[in-house]
């Protein structure tokens, strides 16, 4: 690694390279949604628009599959069904004696730290530990919660 950015991933120029860093190493979330009552913040303009359509309901892409309905509002989402209809678990646990397959490779990673009893995202204020970032920023509400009503 070099200096202080977190991996050697290369880049062009300076802009891209801090875009990256944002995106994949930080934690900051300097956008917060404008949506009346919402506290969620993002780390990109990408993800914010994505929130959005939890708010709005627009469903805007849908399942070719034969017979099926399903509607989503991005890709990643829309990739991950399909492989409801292929069955498709090209991603096998190494572990001895299991076999468990899965259909991405971060669940696959999340099952191999169930093994491994990792939970590398801990709460700042309890200790606690989680194998998931989003189950750290759902936990963290309740110390916020915790905090508000005092």
């Amino acid at each position: 690694m070099s200096g202080r950015w977190a991996c050697d991933a290369m880049f062009s120029y300076r802009s891209t390279r801090f875009a990256h860093y944002v995106r994949a190493h930080s934690d900051v979330r300097r956008l917060v949604c404008d949506w009346p009552g919402c506290e969620s913040a993002f780390k990109d303009n990408q993800a914010l628009k994505l929130h959005k359509f939890t708010h709005t309901g627009e469903k805007s892409l849908s399942c070719e599959w034969p017979g099926c309905d399903y509607r989503c509002s991005n890709g990643s989402l829309l990739k991950k069904h399909k492989l409801v209809h292929t069955q498709e678990k090209k991603y096998v646990c190494s572990w001895p004696e299991c076999d468990v397959k899965y259909s991405s490779l971060s669940s696959l990673k999340n099952h191999i730290m169930k093994h491994k009893g990792e939970k590398p995202n801990e709460c700042q204020f309890c200790g606690k530990g989680f194998r998931e970032k989003n189950n750290l920023r759902r936990h963290y509400k309740t110390h916020n919660k915790h905090f508000v009503n005092k």
